[in-house]
């Protein structure tokens, strides 16, 4: 089989699976922002699966035996893709995105499983899951325990946020030390310093948030 066809075979295999999908999307009614970024993230998949097995594409061409190994990893990963997301989305930014979804409308224990998810299995995002999740929490609940949690959210978040600014100001000062050394100034370096004061400056924009959420803390010094 030449390597053309076996391409055009696969694509429809995944045309096909794509097409249901859109289908069952429809059916469910769902939410057009959360359908379209469940698609995309379905479409990501789909990209890094084609990346992973390349080589196995190539192998087919020229061993036939090869073809029912290729057959059963695409069979393999188009029968995992559904709109339970939580058996294969396994992207943090992803999830945080489609929390985000969840809770602009107003689907909360969706949000939550969300973030739940990013918080319990992965490294990045943190900072931000913990932000959102504590809007979540205090939506859901008006009173009692639960405002317990939204306040040990958020205050994780602060810390993650204030984290995330010292290696910002570590990582810029390095790079600073570095261009002092050199006889002509890299571009790429100035773009790199300016990158980590944006981030900075983001990060700020949340700590700021929160200490409005939470109160502004006071020194006692403050006092007359």
């Amino acid at each position: 089989m030449k390597e053309l066809q076996l391409k055009s075979i696969v694509s429809k295999s995944f045309n096909d699976v794509m097409k249901n999908f859109v289908s069952i999307g429809q059916r469910l009614t769902m939410q057009k922002n959360i359908e379209k970024l469940l698609l995309n993230s379905f479409l990501d998949k789909w990209a890094f699966w084609l990346d992973e097995n390349t080589q196995l594409i190539e192998n087919q061409v020229s061993h036939t035996a090869k073809k029912d190994q290729l057959f059963n990893h695409l069979n393999t990963f188009l029968t995992s893709i559904s709109f339970d997301f939580k058996n294969w989305l396994n992207s943090s930014s992803q999830l945080l995105k489609l929390g985000n979804r969840y809770a602009q409308n107003k689907k909360y224990d969706n949000a939550e499983e969300c973030f739940t998810k990013i918080i319990r299995e992965y490294f990045y995002y943190l900072p931000e899951t913990h932000y959102y999740k504590s809007f979540v929490t205090i939506k859901r609940i008006t009173s009692g325990q639960p405002f317990r949690q939204h306040k040990e959210d958020l205050l994780k978040a602060k810390q993650l946020f204030e984290e995330r600014i010292n290696d910002c100001s570590n990582d810029q000062a390095i790079v600073e030390s570095f261009k002092k050394k050199e006889a002509n100034s890299l571009i790429h370096i100035e773009a790199f310093s300016e990158q980590q004061k944006c981030l900075s400056q983001i990060y700020n924009l949340f700590i700021h948030s929160i200490d409005d959420v939470l109160g502004h803390s006071v020194m006692n010094n403050a006092y007359c």
